[in-house]
């Protein structure tokens, strides 16, 4: 079988008659015919009905058809890339993702190591929230994805591979101005007058849900995504947020690491992993293993 055939069964399928579908193909009506003979052969089933008025799929050509079609958009694809490669010369694209507020370290150290490879590396990086990241590395969409881990968000990556780098602590970050600062252990009656703004991540929502199954129900007043806008919505609001240690202090926007921080382990599992996910089907490159050691270095 090659993909020749299969361009041929593909045509054919939108004509007609063998003569109109040999012709637009430049070949023999023999030529085709023979050549689907082989292909029906191969695969074990009889893809065309023909008859004097013609020729049509049969209900296997019907069901084998978008294979087909799929497969020669991939022979497409791949012929699409190879060219582009072949004309802006080896450039290799580093796919990574990470959840919310840790960009700073992936970027500095790209930066950093572009400086040695030049043009030939390009880097791909987004933000996602955790359950999204965990399923584009289990699609090989990402090459990899820095996330942070607790007990309850374990099972989601039960057949992908895990390489912690950090431990951390989940607590409530504060504005300078709550009164929350000068207490000691926090108790549910100082959680139900706080105002919650949460960062968009399935693991702070489960910790979210958990408190409030203690304390009742408890005000949110925003989701948000970035270091900047949470410090204006904590400063400017007196609102409180579950921040994870490790990310705050290395978020891109610094002042958010200095607010103050209160431990929240008396009332819920607090303790989180930090590291990189991987797909154990997929081999790094030389390039992206690199680039993860010097981020591993700068985390360190």
């Amino acid at each position: 079988m090659n993909l020749e055939q299969i361009y041929y069964a593909n045509e054919l399928a939108n004509h007609q008659t063998i003569q109109e579908a040999a012709d637009l193909l430049h070949i023999t009506k023999s030529g085709l015919s023979q050549s689907i003979s082989q292909l029906e052969a191969e695969v074990g089933v009889r893809l065309f009905d023909r008859s004097r008025h013609g020729t049509r799929l049969t209900k296997e050509g019907q069901a084998l058809l978008p294979i087909m079609k799929r497969m020669l958009s991939t022979n497409i694809d791949l012929m699409n890339y190879s060219q582009t490669l072949r004309q802006n010369g080896r450039v290799e694209t580093v796919r990574l993702g990470y959840t919310n507020t840790m960009l700073k370290p992936m970027l500095d150290e790209y930066l950093n190591l572009y400086e040695s490879l030049g043009d030939e590396i390009n880097l791909s990086i987004r933000q996602y929230p955790l359950d999204v990241l965990i399923e584009k590395v289990r699609r090989h969409e990402l090459e990899a994805g820095f996330i942070p881990l607790n007990r309850a968000t374990r099972p989601l990556i039960k057949d992908l591979t895990f390489t912690m780098i950090a431990e951390s602590k989940l607590n409530l970050i504060v504005s300078p101005a709550n009164p929350l600062v000068d207490k000691g252990t926090l108790t549910v009656h100082d959680l139900r007058h706080q105002r919650f703004a949460l960062f968009n991540d399935v693991a702070n929502e489960q910790i979210f849900r958990h408190l409030q199954f203690f304390c009742g129900p408890l005000k949110v007043i925003i989701h948000l995504d970035n270091a900047w806008s949470m410090y204006a919505t904590i400063t400017k609001l007196n609102a409180v947020c579950l921040g994870r240690t490790f990310q705050t202090h290395h978020s891109p926007y610094s002042p958010l690491a200095d607010l103050p921080e209160i431990e929240l382990g008396d009332l819920i599992d607090n303790h989180f992993e930090f590291g990189w996910l991987t797909n154990p089907n997929d081999e790094l490159s030389a390039t992206t293993v690199e680039l993860i050691d010097h981020i591993n270095d700068h985390l360190n």
